[in-house]
Order: C-alpha cells, then structure tokens, then sequence
C-alpha cells in the first residue's frame, strides 16, 4: 500500500500591518533620497575641493544614513504595537544613537591625527544628506494612500 503525500509548498511570509508597510515605505524613500543627494554631493565636492573633501563628505554621509536608517528600523520593528510602545522605543533608540554619535566625536575631537576629514565637507555632507532624506520622505508621505479608522465615530456619517 502506497501512500501518496501532497507536495509540500513553501510558507508564506507572514502578512504585515498597514503601519509596518508605510514604515517600510517611508524609509525606502529616505534611502533613494539621501543616497542621490550624497552621491551628488560627493562627485561636486571631488570637483570643487578635491578628493580629501569628498572622502569626508561620503563618511558624513553614511553616518547619517546609518542614523536614520537605525530609527526607521526600530519604528518598523514596534510599528504594529500600541502608540506609547513606539514612542518609548523610538526615544530609547535616539537617545542611544545621540550618544554614540558623542561619544564618536569625541574620540574624533581627541585623535583628530588619525583621521584628516574636511570640517566644511562633513558639515555640508550631514545638512545635505539631511535634506535628502527628509525630502524625498516628505514628498513620499504626501502620496502615501493611509487608511483611516476612527472609532470613535461609531460608524458611517
């Protein structure tokens, strides 16, 4: 007696929320963004202030995707959880990223021997990967299509 078996499918990803999915969006949005501004940026600043500019205006960069990057992750990681559970986790993660950064800067403000960067690179570096990111979000957020659901309403008007 033989006993047939149905061939076994691969299981499905688990669906996500609607928050999660925006979330996931939105960083999307900010990667493309802050991407196009720094890789702009650097190739202007190479042009403009040679290669030592330019090398630190890519390390600025990456630091601040990295930033964002880490926030957007950890607001994806709580987006289907109640409100005050993002919020708690999102301030925990900026005050930890603040920190590190501090502490990285300060270790650069002690060993500035070690590593020559372009104090005008890396600030323009930072404000314009900023920009970028900010910027292609925002434009991404106002064509975002978000289900609203107010219950408090207790139904159609």
């Amino acid at each position: 007696m033989t006993i047939a078996m149905a061939p076994q499918r691969a299981a499905k990803p688990a669906d996500v929320g609607v928050s999660t999915r925006l979330s996931r969006t939105l960083l999307v949005a900010g990667l493309v963004g802050a991407h196009v501004a720094a890789i702009t940026l650097v190739g202007i600043m190479l042009v403009a202030r040679g290669p030592q500019a330019a090398a630190s205006s890519a390390i600025a960069a990456a630091v601040v995707v990295a930033f964002f990057t880490i926030g957007h992750a950890v607001v994806i990681r709580f987006a289907e959880t109640t409100g005050i559970s993002v919020l708690v986790a999102a301030l925990a993660s900026y005050a930890t990223r603040v920190s590190v950064l501090g502490v990285a800067l300060a270790w650069y403000g002690s060993n500035t021997h070690l590593v020559a960067l372009d104090p005008t690179a890396v600030s323009i570096g930072i404000i314009v990967t900023c920009v970028g990111w900010l910027a292609a979000e925002i434009f991404r957020f106002t064509r975002l299509r978000i289900p609203v659901y107010d219950v408090s309403t207790g139904g159609d008007r």
